[in-house]
């Protein structure tokens, strides 16, 4: 009975937990002979909670399985996402320098034209309001031919203004377009009964010509200020034909339509015969423009009229030589008129150049370093003026020596200064 089976053991209750391999004794009605009887050693004592060494042999080596396998494919998605990180990042640069090279086949392409729509829209002013400024004309305002002194507005600003003849409209839009310092800015413009009136700024030293006409100033003197003349008239030509769309040619450069401020800054006005560069003027206009500029025309458009940016290179070499010699584009020798080029040319390069200079320098150019310099600069206004128009040097070019024989100049004749240390 069970009740005897709990007694025998000295169990608690008869539901109590019997464990593997416990010695249950079984109580027996009689008691047993001999050879029914057998001795059994107690066996040792196993805790419930631990298993046997192969059992958990087998968990660890599938938990290292599993672990393994785990990071093997974190490192496998690590990987792979490195590499679509890579292509796309290269995908990426890849498209930036496209759109990059784009970007600068633009910019190179492009670049004139962003400058050109650069543009100022000039004041419509009154008829009233010019002849007021002007004193109606008067002739003690009269500049020059048909340009008046107008002082304009409250603030008295002062201005030029110029009667023109017939159409001005070209030059309106033409002058609209373009900006920059060394070309001459429109103010305004009018007109009334037909007649077209342009309101420039004011430049209170005059025309070039009229400046080099002009003794005993010091300004006059000074070699740097005639290499700063240049180089604003050379920067000013340099825009025309590189920076505006289309480009232009001035086609009217000679001392006179170069304009020079208070402080002796160059501008270039008169674009009344500005044309597109590549065109080609028509015979009866090209013989009344020769007519007024005699002395600064290129061979190329005296034989066909053709109008190129060189045609302002060559203009722009006679300039130059007239700083430099202080002299006209056309001169008198014994009686005669002769091309200042032509005089030039057969004065240099020949023996004796050094002492065949002073015949052509401007004797207000008198130290030594000035003639050196100032030899130097004959030579690249020469060199302007080479007959084959393709053999001549482009503006930027004529701005790049200019800026080198300045640089080289000033650093001659102001030296740096050096500092005696006491001893």
């Amino acid at each position: 009975a069970a009740g005897n089976v709990v007694d025998a053991n000295g169990f608690s209750t008869q539901t109590q937990t019997i464990f593997p391999f416990t010695t249950v004794l079984i109580p027996l009605p009689s008691e047993p002979v001999s050879s029914m009887t057998r001795i059994v050693s107690d066996p040792p004592d196993v805790s419930p909670l631990v298993c046997s060494s192969k059992k958990c042999n087998s968990k660890r080596k599938l938990y290292t399985v599993i672990a393994t396998t785990g990071g093997s494919m974190l490192v496998l998605c690590v990987v792979l996402y490195g590499v679509f990180l890579f292509r796309k990042r290269s995908a990426m640069f890849i498209k930036r320098g496209e759109q990059g090279e784009k970007s600068k086949k633009l910019s190179s392409e492009d670049i004139r034209g962003e400058i050109a729509i650069i543009e100022h829209h000039s004041k419509v002013y009154k008829f009233e309001e010019i002849e007021k400024a002007t004193e109606n004309f008067s002739s003690k305002n009269r500049i020059k031919g048909s340009v008046y002194r107008g002082v304009f507005g409250k603030e008295k600003n002062i201005l030029a203004v110029k009667k023109m003849r017939g159409d001005a409209s070209k030059e309106v839009n033409l002058l609209e377009k373009i900006n920059h310092f060394n070309l001459i800015k429109l103010q305004g413009y009018c007109e009334n009964d037909g007649c077209p009136y342009l309101v420039y700024e004011y430049m209170e030293n005059g025309s070039l010509r009229e400046w080099l006409s002009r003794n005993g100033s010091t300004e006059h003197q000074s070699l740097a200020r005639r290499i700063l003349i240049a180089l604003d008239v050379a920067n000013g030509l340099q825009y025309l034909h590189n920076f505006t769309e289309p480009c232009y040619v001035h086609r009217n450069i000679n001392s006179g339509s170069i304009l020079l401020n208070k402080d002796l800054r160059a501008k270039i006005a008169d674009f009344a015969l500005a044309e597109e560069s590549e065109s080609k003027i028509t015979s009866g206009c090209a013989s009344s423009h020769i007519a007024k500029s005699r002395g600064y025309m290129a061979p190329e458009y005296l034989e066909a009229g053709k109008v190129t940016t060189k045609m302002d290179v060559f203009a722009f070499g006679v300039v130059l030589l007239e700083l430099i010699t202080g002299k006209d584009a056309v001169t008198l020798q014994d009686g005669r008129e002769v091309m200042l080029r032509a005089f030039i040319v057969n004065l240099i390069g020949k023996e004796d150049e050094e002492e065949k200079e002073s015949l052509f320098i401007d004797p207000s150019l008198n130290g030594n370093i000035e003639k050196v310099w100032a030899l130097q600069l004959v030579k690249l206004g020469l060199a302007c003026l080479i007959q084959e128009s393709a053999e001549r040097p482009t503006m930027v070019e004529v701005v790049s020596s200019l800026l080198k024989t300045y640089t080289s100049y000033m650093e001659q004749i102001i030296p740096p200064s050096i500092s005696n240390s006491p001893s």
